[in-house]
């Protein structure tokens, strides 16, 4: 595999991919649900849905990025990429 790219950058920017489709899935198959935001205004109980709610969401693609951190360190897709040398992140770091 010829990629010039940081490889930690690499793996961050997979994980995270992984975690938003885990997330997208789980949430799409399961009864997480999704409160319609004028009903959440007039009604207090359902504030209270939508924080449970979003600390079920935030649980969830929590552990979706640790699965997809984990599937990485097995499947080490970006094994053979070229890291860059220490004057390439230096230019690097400049220019961005």
């Amino acid at each position: 595999m010829d990629c010039r790219i940081p490889v930690i950058l690499a793996y961050a920017m997979a994980a995270y991919t992984l975690s938003s489709f885990l997330y997208l899935f789980t949430t799409k198959f399961t009864n997480t649900g999704t409160p319609i935001a004028d009903e959440i205004n007039k009604n207090p109980e359902l504030k209270k849905l939508q924080a449970k709610s979003r600390k079920d969401r935030g649980i969830i693609f929590f552990i979706s990025i640790c699965i997809s951190a984990i599937f990485l360190s097995f499947v080490k897709p970006f094994h053979g990429c070229y890291n860059f040398n220490n004057n390439q992140e230096i230019f690097l770091s400049n220019t961005i």
